[in-house]
């Protein structure tokens, strides 16, 4: 803290050297290096690693049974089952080799085969009750939705992070100028005190007028000193964000410190206006409660395939091969019906009435959402304008109080005036300057929150991710 603050004494005859921090420079390092952004990603990996996992429950399966019998038979048994289940329409196919050896009781006769064995082909599916839906499917989508939601709010991070750190470099650069400004102030009331010093030596002035400008240096030592102290907190602040290639945060000296704020940018308002259905739709916000409804879809279609009857056909053909066997034997074609119907209904109508009300509570949410994204473009929009009117009229009384601050040393080097009227002229000159730098900032928050409303990305640096996907 006390090198920072003693360094800040010759920060403004240097800081229009060949480097200073940029804007790009902090925001570039942020969407690389943020912790909040890098854990984002992992969060994005999580997701489509479970999407991955619920996909599981359709790979091929091998299933096998093997029995052998001991004492008074020495039967011999063997199953093989190859399994598949599909996607889309809850289909499950699956074929397989049998093949029994020696004696086997007769309460197991289905398990004899010819001596070559046999095997078996089949194919099983869901006319009503679990067709378009089950646990299963259900679980596949609803970890899509979450993959996506974990990319959804990854760009919400970014958004949220680029901002926060554009808002950072802008408070930074801003408590910087307005030290400029109160060292320049320090150094007249200084400079002052010099000069009244070789007059004091001559007799020309009284010892009050020392002692008068004596304490207005100090009191504005003193608010350089508090300031100072902000603009110190404000770097620590800012070194969250700006940080080096091994993503260490980076505490920026006085000597990063630019000349003024960047280059001001345009706002084409009336396209803001008019995007603005596409802005609100594009919303990662809105996107959260899109994905929020899918899932209460898939929830509700879910319940009410649950009290539907459950109706699946099989459709089995078997090949034997090798000699004859004890039961009968040869090529043969099955096809089977299995009907459960469901006789509570409380838990799925229950279920369908939760996840209903939940789906209506959410649209009350996303047009509350949706009118406060429009009544926030509204506002960027007005302000744009209003706060360029104000840097303008700022920017007058800064130089009106300028003319005013040099009349009043002429008339007290005439002896027309006081030192208690020439700082008052200072100090209302100083005054408009911080005005003016205030009216600066408040101009870039407002590009900053433009930028933040509208996804600018590019303008936020933000990097665009590829994301990995298992279909």
């Amino acid at each position: 803290m006390r090198n920072f603050l003693a360094s800040t004494a010759g920060i403004f005859s240097v800081c229009s050297s060949a480097y200073s921090l940029t804007l790009e420079q902090v925001l570039s390092s942020s969407a690389t290096h943020y912790p909040k952004i890098l854990s984002s990603l992992q969060k994005i990996e999580s997701g489509d690693a479970e999407k991955q996992i619920a996909q599981g429950a359709f790979d091929w399966e091998v299933q096998q049974k093997i029995m052998r019998r001991s004492h008074t038979y020495d039967g011999r048994y063997a199953d093989t089952q190859v399994t598949r289940r599909f996607y889309d329409n809850n289909m499950r196919l699956y074929f397989g080799y049998r093949i029994s050896k020696d004696y086997l009781p007769s309460y197991e006769d289905a398990m004899n085969t010819y001596r070559g064995g046999e095997f078996n082909v089949g194919v099983m599916f869901s006319l009503l009750k679990d067709r378009t839906i089950d646990k299963d499917r259900y679980n596949v989508r609803q970890s899509e939705l979450t993959a996506k939601k974990a990319q959804n709010e990854m760009r919400l991070t970014q958004l949220k992070t680029q901002y926060q750190a554009m808002n950072a470099y802008l408070e930074w650069i801003a408590l910087g100028k307005s030290i400029q400004s109160m060292r320049y102030l320090l150094e007249l009331s200084e400079k002052r005190q010099v000069a009244f010093e070789k007059k004091n030596k001559h007799g020309d002035i009284a010892e009050i007028y020392l002692t008068e400008n004596q304490q207005y240096i100090l009191k504005r030592q003193i608010e350089i000193n508090q300031m100072e102290q902000e603009w110190q907190n404000s770097a620590v602040y800012l070194s969250l964000f700006w940080r080096d290639e091994m993503g260490n945060s980076n505490v920026p000296t006085p000597l990063d410190m630019p000349h003024d704020f960047p280059d001001k940018p345009s706002i084409d308002k009336n396209k803001l206006i008019h995007d603005m259905a596409y802005l609100q739709s594009q919303s990662p916000d809105i996107i959260a409660i899109d994905m929020e409804q899918s899932k209460l879809d898939n929830t509700i279609e879910l319940g009410e395939n649950s009290l539907l009857p459950k109706v699946d056909v099989v459709l089995e053909g078997t090949h034997n091969v090798g000699g004859q066997k004890s039961s009968p034997a040869g090529n043969d074609v099955k096809i089977g019906l299995s009907i459960t119907i469901p006789l509570e209904r409380n838990i799925a109508e229950g279920k369908i009435r939760k996840a209903e009300a939940e789906k209506n509570r959410l649209e009350y949410e996303q047009k509350l959402v949706a009118e406060q994204i429009a009544t926030q473009l509204k506002t960027i929009a007005s302000n744009y304008a209003m706060i360029e009117k104000y840097q303008n009229l700022i920017s007058k009384e800064v130089a009106l109080a300028e003319v005013m601050q040099q009349a009043e040393y002429s008339k007290f080097k005439e002896g027309l005036s006081d030192l208690f009227v020439v700082n008052l002229r200072e100090e209302k000159t100083i005054e408009a300057q911080l005005k003016l730098i205030k009216a600066q900032l408040d101009f870039w928050k407002n590009i900053s929150n433009y930028y933040f409303s509208t996804m600018n990305y590019s303008s936020l640096y933000i990097k665009q991710y590829s994301y990995s996907s298992n279909n």
